[in-house]
């Protein structure tokens, strides 16, 4: 760190330069302000060249005496400028002060904040707001480091202290401050620590703030969050891209996924990388509360194929918007409200954001439940581990530049049919997850070449008349269908014991998509060879007879309770499952497979 000695009477300013343990023990002064023009500001090389009081550098040099004098005259013997202090030829010396520099702020025994567009005697509730400091990146760290922040305005004339009167009275400048940046006043009083507050809502507050370069968006934004980056100047919008994903591997805050677009100029995108590309897109969530230390931020990590994380995917069947399908929680709140982000499942069984100009919202005091297929809201949870793109290729394998269609060969639905009486679900639960997409309900392959294998479990009941129905649980599966060689299972699991019936969806559940002939010997096993296995054959329907138990309850959904309520009848059902190919050219640019399902109730009693 190097730093500049108070002068004398003269002109001449000495700097002197400190190392490692040294640097906290110093008592210095720091000085905040907006670069002018280049040409203006004075480098460390120009330190102490000649100049003019007519010299292009004048309001520089008079910028940096004034800071000098003012940090003499209150005590102290060292004064740190951004402009001179750092020799800016040296990139290894540019790369440790950017890193370093909220450090140095934190540390200074005060900070001068110089408004060069202030006028004296301007009223501050109109023209404080529109100074130009307000507006650049790098004053954001500026104001929140050092615990005292003194402000000048043009002249320098000091105008207060944003930690004035901290300790029970009201101090109107802060309170200025903090409307002008909604930046809270207890962050401005340095009563609360940085930490305390969200990814997403620290990001806010550099959401109207400009850099210079590009890059400084990022660079200047590491103390905020205590990350460290390399310096590369000339990639654009990647420096922030990796300013994010060096949070997300230090902090444990989903809510750095909860940014929205409202750039006007930015084209519609449908999908995008799970990222924000600019500080802007945090505008809205200045109100935004995360749920630190939970157990759910056990896996957040950074791969090559993106960002990995643990979570259940949810969905809200009462709202229109597609949007609504497939729901990422960031656990995160909003004025009282539950945040979620809208994603899609893209080529490669990644997930990309989707529609990004929303963000979804639910009550706080609202059960956020957990996403199933094909029928309102799951009853159970089903958490795995998702990879959330961070980039959307413009090039994909069978349909061009289009990410969701453009890696899908294969795909295969379930059809539930509108019989009478027809199934009534309440839970299914898809396996393998890894090819299954929440939006479209559908499992896909990108390949045709496939031994590739799909199953569900499905709980659920048939009603009748006089508030009687029959509970279903049932097994499906089909193996070989990427070859078009579909072979299905249809399997009751009502005489199953409900401790093997939950250990064998807990097997089927890890098992790989390519490991069909693996999965029929498991359900041979578990079913007790009552399924017939052709392993040559192409078999597109199955039928399942269940003699199935005639309960009565008024609240059907309520099954475990119902399941007491036996009327000592049973009835003789009928499940069955047909295959067909059919076209859709919005879930799949190839022909796919529908699986049709229905049910069938005797009208005779079932014997025995």
């Amino acid at each position: 760190m190097r730093l500049l000695l108070a002068p004398d009477n003269t002109h001449l300013i000495q700097t002197k330069e400190f190392i490692g343990d040294e640097i906290p023990k110093l008592k210095y002064a720091i000085l905040s302000h907006t670069w002018g023009a280049e040409a203006e500001e004075v480098s460390l090389q120009e330190l102490n060249a000649p100049f003019e009081s007519t010299d292009a550098k004048a309001a520089g040099f008079d910028k940096i005496h004034k800071a000098c004098q003012r940090a003499k005259r209150d005590g102290l013997e060292y004064t740190w400028v951004d402009t001179c202090c750092i020799d800016k030829t040296s990139s290894a010396e540019l790369t440790e002060a950017i890193n370093s520099m909220y450090a140095w702020y934190a540390g200074a025994k005060v900070c001068y904040a110089y408004l060069s567009d202030l006028d004296p005697g301007a009223d501050l509730e109109t023209a404080l707001p529109q100074c130009k400091w307000f507006t650049r990146g790098w004053t954001l760290q500026e104001l929140i480091a050092p615990r005292h922040v003194i402000f000048f305005d043009r002249d320098w004339n000091e105008i207060g202290n944003k930690n004035e009167n901290e300790i029970g009275n009201k101090n109107e400048l802060s309170n200025l401050l903090s409307r002008i940046t909604n930046i809270p006043v207890k962050l401005l009083h340095s009563q609360k620590p940085l930490e305390h507050y969200s990814v997403a809502r620290r990001m806010s507050w550099a959401a109207r703030r400009k850099t210079t370069r590009i890059e400084d968006l990022a660079y200047c934004l590491l103390g905020i969050f205590e990350v460290n980056l390399a310096l590369i100047y000339g990639e654009g919008k990647k420096a922030f891209i990796r300013l994010q994903e060096a949070i997300v591997q230090s902090i444990g805050d989903r809510s750095i996924f909860a940014w929205t677009e409202r750039r006007p100029d930015a084209p519609y995108q449908p999908l995008v990388g799970i990222f924000a590309e600019e500080p802007c897109q945090f505008a809205d969530c200045g109100n935004i509360f995360c749920a630190f230390e939970d157990s759910v931020y056990g896996n957040l990590a950074i791969t090559p194929r993106g960002v990995e994380v643990d979570a259940a995917l949810a969905a809200d069947p009462e709202q229109k918007d597609d949007a609504y399908r497939c729901i990422f929680n960031t656990h995160c709140t909003d004025k009282n409200r539950r945040v979620g982000i809208a994603v899609r499942k893209i080529g490669g069984g990644r997930y990309a954001r989707y529609k990004p100009h929303m963000r979804v919202t639910f009550p706080d005091d609202r059960s956020f439940r957990i996403a199933r297929p094909m029928q309102d809201f799951a009853e159970c949870k089903f958490v795995e581990t998702l990879t959330l793109a961070t980039r959307i290729s413009g090039k994909w394998p069978f349909k061009g530049n289009n990410a969701i269609l453009g890696n899908r060969q294969c795909a295969f639905r379930v059809n539930w049919l509108a019989t009478t009486p027809s199934i009534t679900l309440l839970n299914l639960r898809p396996m393998p997850r890894s090819h299954w997409d929440y939006h479209d309900e559908v499992w896909i392959s990108s390949t045709t070449a496939s031994n590739g294998w799909c199953a569900f479990v499905a709980h659920g009941f048939i009603p009748l008349p006089d508030d009687c129905y029959i509970p279903i649980h049932i097994l499906v599966s089909c193996h070989y269908w990427c070859l078009g060689e579909p072979q299905l299972i249809v399997a009751s699991l009502d005489d199953m014991n409900p401790v093997m019936a939950a250990v064998l969806e807990a097997q089927l559940d890890v098992i790989g998509f390519e490991r069909s002939r693996h999965v029929h010997r498991l359900l041979l096993q578990a079913l007790g060879g009552k399924v017939d296995f052709e392993p040559q054959t192409s078999i597109t329907e199955r039928r399942v007879l269940i003699d199935g138990a005639v309960m009565r309850d008024k609240h059907v959904r309520n099954l475990p309770a119902a399941k007491q309520n036996d009327a000592g009848i049973r009835k003789r059902v009928e499940i069955s499952a047909k295959l067909h190919r059919e076209n859709d050219p919005d879930i799949c640019s190839y022909p796919m497979w529908r699986l049709d399902m229905s049910c069938r109730v005797n009208r005779e009693d079932a014997q025995g």
